[in-house]
């Protein structure tokens, strides 16, 4: 009886938008905002939606893509 895991390969496509959402995370975690009073400037709050739609946007995409090209790790029966 083998106890190795199955290792899953994943694709370059899949490692590349996994990673480059860690560093947008982490961008957005250095850049954020220290006073909620910094809203006031039309600017910075334009930029923060349209960071965060975005964001949301390419995190829909990626799940997308996620769900229909690669395998759950989950068991089939819980």
């Amino acid at each position: 009886m083998s106890n190795k895991l199955d290792k899953k390969k994943y694709s370059f496509y899949a490692k590349f938008w996994h990673w480059g959402f860690v560093l947008l995370f982490i961008y957005a975690l250095l850049k954020q905002i220290d006073e909620l009073n910094q809203l006031e400037d039309a600017a910075l709050l334009r930029f923060e939606v349209i960071f965060a739609g975005v964001f949301v946007l390419l995190l829909l995409i990626l799940f997308v893509y996620m769900k229909t090209t690669q395998k759950s790790s989950l068991p089939d029966s819980a």
